[in-house]
């Protein structure tokens, strides 16, 4: 478990010198066995705050606390949005170099690193200059060298930028592997369509302030899809999202649900399905971004 406890976090800003809060008194808490999304618009502060966690740069105030079996720096891992690279090595050279200041034995490296290659697809360029690679190459490279601890907790900061489609599904597929083995995961991501399926939480970065949303409670639906069949003289006063000939798709507030099953089912119409209706992570952003 990492706990945040009120970060602050401020710059200098314009010419008169008036300090700008970028984190206002920031707490939370994260634990292994969890996917936990950063979000927030540019400039909010989420990249400080990962740097904050990683002790890459202090808090105005605050502190962060990490429980025992992750109180070494050394058992979490972070991929930085931009990585820094010794572009005239290769990239098993440059994995040997990473490993080699961790303490990771020489044929653990190669063993790791080969697995890790192979399964992001690099496997033919091992032995490639870092110089030639492209952005998506070093993205997978960051990430690799980041794990190559086998970290407790692993915190990224745009790991799909760059990948294409296939590679994204990849790493999506890795860090539910993760999530499995007990590993605790703090992401940011502006493709919310590629972690929605991801996350159990969200922190939402907005004027300084943090707002945690769990995903399994807000998905907990408030109204419901009815998927009906219904006679061609039917008349029905429901909120229809599709409709096709007899089929239609209506919304019905959970509340209401059993009044209206027994009023679609007297008036002949077939249920054919009743599913909730969930908020996708862009609606609940939105909600956040509004204040709702």
């Amino acid at each position: 478990m990492i706990e945040l406890q009120n970060i602050t976090k401020s710059f200098k800003g314009d010419f008169l010198n008036k300090e700008r809060v970028i984190l206002n008194n920031i707490s939370f808490k994260v634990e292994c066995g969890k996917i936990y999304g950063l979000l927030g618009n540019n400039g909010a502060g989420k990249s400080t705050l990962l740097k904050i966690i990683m002790k890459l740069t202090s808090p105005n105030k605050g502190k962060v606390v990490f429980e025992k079996k992750c109180e070494a720096i050394k058992d979490i891992s972070y991929s930085p949005e931009y990585s820094t690279f010794y572009s005239n090595l290769s990239a098993i050279e440059f994995l040997y170099f990473v490993g080699s200041i961790q303490g990771i034995k020489k044929k653990d490296i190669k063993e790791r690193g080969f697995y890790w290659f192979s399964k992001l697809s690099l496997s033919p360029f091992i032995n490639l200059k870092i110089k030639k690679f492209s952005h998506g190459m070093l993205k997978k490279l960051s990430f690799i060298s980041s794990i190559l601890n086998e970290p407790k907790f692993i915190i990224l900061d745009e790991p799909f930028s760059g990948l294409d489609l296939n590679s994204r599904e990849v790493l999506k597929n890795i860090l539910i592997s993760f999530k499995k083995s007990d590993k605790g995961i703090l992401l940011t991501s502006h493709l919310s369509s590629d972690i929605e399926s991801l996350l159990d939480e969200i922190f939402y970065l907005k004027n300084g302030n943090i707002f945690n949303k769990n995903l399994a409670l807000e998905n907990k639906a408030s109204n419901f899809i009815f998927k009906i069949k219904k006679t061609k003289d039917t008349i029905l006063f429901y909120k229809t999202l599709f409709s096709k000939n007899e089929e239609l798709l209506i919304e019905v507030p959970e509340k209401g649900k059993n009044d209206v099953i027994v009023d679609l089912l007297g008036k002949g119409c077939i249920i054919e399905e009743i599913f909730p209706k969930k908020d996708s992570l862009k609606d609940i952003i939105i909600k956040l971004e509004k204040g709702d």
